[in-house]
Parts: structure tokens; sequence; C-alpha cells
């Protein structure tokens, strides 16, 4: 019976694989290249300079951004390359003209965790590739979140949604 079991699930494992590969070929837009860094609705992003990437300064606030696609027309998975801070666990959002990719992402909670602060999380948003081409607006949306944990002042302190780049992958 073991051995049915197991090749049952080598072979589901594989038809997964398939359906669904590794994202490569991957094209990097980074976070503070993007054009418009004020969006009528959210608080202004503002980029960490020492970090090279875009955040939310305002407590509890979501800033977006959005940029114009200038590449040639494919067919892409979208990877959102986001920061992990220690005082917060933010959500993104990526819309390709006003349409949501997959779901809402969050970070994973790395207090306590031994995890370096700063430390690049990828967040896959879609399981079928999307048509991107010339022209096409994409939107990031991202949040200031505080998990409770780290005391600053009479509050406690937040994350401020840092994140990198999105990469366009085949």
């Amino acid at each position: 019976m073991k051995k049915y079991l197991f090749v049952v699930m080598l072979s589901f494992g594989l038809s997964v694989l398939a359906v669904n590969p590794e994202p490569v070929n991957c094209t990097e837009l980074l976070a503070v290249n993007f054009e418009n860094k004020t969006i009528e609705g959210f608080v202004p992003a503002q980029i960490d300079k020492r970090n090279k990437v875009l955040m939310v300064a305002k407590r509890l606030k979501t800033a977006a951004v959005s940029t114009v696609y200038k590449g040639a027309k494919q067919n892409v998975y979208v990877v959102l390359n986001s920061l992990q801070e220690t005082d917060g666990e933010s959500t993104y959002r990526v819309s390709i003209n006003g349409k949501q990719i997959g779901d809402e992402v969050v970070n994973t909670r790395i207090y306590n965790a031994g995890i370096k602060e700063y430390t690049v999380e990828k967040h896959r948003l879609n399981t079928k590739k999307i048509c991107l081409k010339k022209g096409d607006v994409i939107q990031v949306t991202f949040t200031n979140a505080t998990n409770g944990f780290v005391p600053e002042g009479n509050l406690t302190a937040t994350a401020r949604g840092r994140w990198k780049s999105i990469e366009l992958c085949k």
C-alpha cells in the first residue's frame, strides 16, 4: 500500500511542476525607477536611499506608485521583491491597467526568527502567465504596518513596506 501511495504522490508533484514552472529569464524593474510616486487616494511613496528601495514613511498608511511598461509584448509571471522587517508585516498588491495580479501578499513575520532585517522576500503573484504590452500601467500599493512587538516611545514601531523591485519572468 505504501509503495502505491508514494507513486501517486510523486506523479502528482511532477504534474504540478509541469503546469506551474519556476519563473526564469526575468527582467527586473526597480521600485525607485517607477515614475509616478504620488497617486491620488494614497500617501506619497518615499525613497529609502540607504537601501535603494521605496517605502511608506507615514504610520499605518498605504502608498502607491506606477510606471508605464516600455518593453515588448510578452507573457510573464510577476514576482515582487520586498524587504522583510522585524517590526511589522507589510502588505503588497500589484495591478496592471487597474486589474490586480494574483492575491495581496504579506511579508513573513521575522520578529525573533533569527532572520536578518531587510532580507529580500520574493512573492510570486500569478500562477498563469499574463500578457504585458507596451503602454500598460503597472501599479504597486504597499502599506506601513506594525506587529505590536517592537516598542517605540508610547507606540510600537512600524515596518515601512519597503520593496526593491518587481520581476517580469518568462
